[in-house]
């Protein structure tokens, strides 16, 4: 009963507070879901993504009502990102589960990885 209310109300305060530092509150929903709650990886980044949505569409609304987007560089970067996503999700669906697991757990320790020895100047 504990863990039933409690943990995903942890994982949303976690999800949040990543998401508003800017490292991304997905990492920790998508591995809430696969861990404890035995979501399977498409549908867990399917839900992913169908959460994120909202959060994004408000973030464009206030980023276009403060001019802080470059509305050319948009032009020519969301056709590509459009084409990579398409990509991503016929490779995603080619692949077993199993398979898409290790690959995302292996990108996740990469990404990590190089984020805590990267060098940084200020």
């Amino acid at each position: 009963m504990f863990s039933a209310f409690f943990l995903p109300l942890i994982v949303s305060v976690l999800s949040g507070a990543a998401g508003a530092l800017g490292i991304g509150g997905g990492g920790v929903f998508l591995l809430y879901l696969m861990v404890f709650a035995n979501v399977e990886q498409l549908k867990a980044q399917g839900m992913n993504l169908i959460f994120f949505l909202p959060i994004a569409l408000t973030a464009i609304f206030i980023h276009l009502k403060n001019r802080l987007i470059d509305r050319y560089a948009v032009l020519v970067t969301v056709p590509f990102g459009l084409l990579g996503a398409w990509l991503g999700i016929k490779t995603a669906s080619l692949l077993e589960g199993d398979t898409l697991r290790l690959l995302f757990g292996l990108i996740l320790a990469a990404v990590g990885f190089h984020e805590l020895f990267k060098k940084t100047s200020f």
